[in-house]
């Protein structure tokens, strides 16, 4: 036997049918701002059979669900008494209710498709039973179901952006955000070294260029050196002697320092004097700036070009 209940429509001067996405991606019913609609008021949402059917689908979605569990809670007491659930009481006064739909003839809805879940639910507002046509709207964050509910002849509202909630972390964002979570954790039980380079001092800095060596006198230093240093004689008296002093490689090794060692240094002289007094000197500061003592620390520096 069907429970019939007298609802008074002729006493809202709004009645909205809220799409799906209104719940799911809006703000809380009770929280957004529906004297945008109508200052006045009262307001009755309406929700048609296909709305809640999609909504309750989501009650286990990662995102989205709780948000769908919420919406069952608060349409429980209009599902269950038939009377209209007051969710604002302020003005506008906020009701909602379901929304009771007759059969729908497909023949005569043939631009609308009746295995697509937006042209259901205007199918379902169009057959709607109770309220006058010409009282309804239709609010939806979506082009498409507002352009059917249009071209039908429905007024329709766009939700604003402004009813949105704030955009949720995806899955991979809150993975993220836990892993920084855990190694702020982590640090707060290790050392934390803090490594700080000065380049420079406070004098300024004073570049010294030593000009390239005229060849011929590359060549007078380069004898003067060898001059310097000539080949020392390994003959001594006694063949003890002899046998404990004697360097046997020290003619090899005088002729590499003769014909290779001292010719490159020759020729990279003004270079070299050019690269030492280039030179910047460098300040390395390490501290700890956490509260866990730093043991067994080992520092390595390493310097390439310079001293």
């Amino acid at each position: 036997m069907k429970r019939e209940t007298e609802i008074l429509y002729e006493e809202y001067s709004s009645i909205v049918f809220v799409d799906a996405m209104v719940v799911l991606e809006g703000r809380p019913l009770d929280q957004l701002p529906w004297d945008e609609i109508d200052a006045e008021g009262p307001i009755l949402l309406c929700f048609v059979p296909q709305v809640c059917k999609e909504i309750d689908q989501r009650k286990r979605d990662g995102r989205l669900g709780r948000h769908a569990r919420a919406f069952n809670r608060l349409m429980t007491p209009a599902a269950e008494t038939g009377v209209p659930q007051t969710i604002s009481e302020g003005t506008p006064r906020v009701d909602l209710t379901l929304a009771v739909t007759n059969r729908v003839d497909w023949d005569q809805l043939d631009d609308l498709d009746p295995d697509e879940g937006d042209a259901r639910v205007i199918a379902q507002v169009l057959n709607e039973r109770n309220t006058q046509f010409e009282s309804r709207m239709f609010l939806s964050h979506d082009i498409n179901p507002i352009g059917m509910a249009s071209r039908h002849g429905i007024k329709t509202k766009k939700m604003p952006d402004s009813w949105l909630r704030s955009p949720e972390p995806s899955p991979q964002q809150k993975e993220v955000t836990r892993l920084k979570g855990r190694v702020r954790e982590l640090e707060a039980k290790e050392p934390e070294i803090a490594v700080k380079v000065n380049f420079g001092t406070s004098d300024e800095f004073e570049h010294v260029v030593v000009s390239e060596i005229e060849t011929d006198k590359k060549t007078l230093l380069r004898e003067a050196i060898i001059s310097d240093h000539p080949r020392k004689s390994q003959n001594q008296s006694g063949m003890l002697a002899m046998s404990l002093m004697k360097d046997s490689e020290y003619d090899g090794k005088f002729d590499v320092w003769r014909k290779r060692t001292i010719p490159r240094f020759v020729e990279s002289l003004s270079n070299d004097i050019n690269n030492m007094y280039g030179q910047t000197p460098i300040q390395i500061a390490v501290s700890n700036d956490g509260s866990i003592q730093a043991e067994d620390l080992v520092l390595n520096v390493k310097i390439d070009g310079g001293t």
